[in-house]
């Protein structure tokens, strides 16, 4: 699914999503992941337990890019290390 979509189906919540397709856009120093389709794996009742529960998937899967986000905001672009 698409953030938007994503936004639209879930309003005003916290999700655990997991990216399935990413690309990474560079702007001189800036550089950003941005997740161009993705799956809600859950929905948290605030932001507190949304960073509880995004870092035991994270423990409990490694490989997968995970990440926690509310859903107003308005696009879905990360910060890249």
């Amino acid at each position: 699914m698409r953030w938007t979509d994503a936004c639209a189906a879930y309003p005003g919540q916290w999700l655990v999503v997991e990216a399935l397709e990413v690309h990474t856009e560079v702007h001189g120093d800036a550089c950003r992941r941005i997740l161009d389709r993705l799956e809600v794996i859950e929905l948290c009742a605030d932001g507190r337990a949304a960073m509880h529960r995004y870092r035991e998937l994270r423990r409990a899967m490694p490989g997968r890019e995970l990440c926690f986000i509310h859903t107003s905001y308005p696009a879905l672009e990360l910060e890249a290390a």
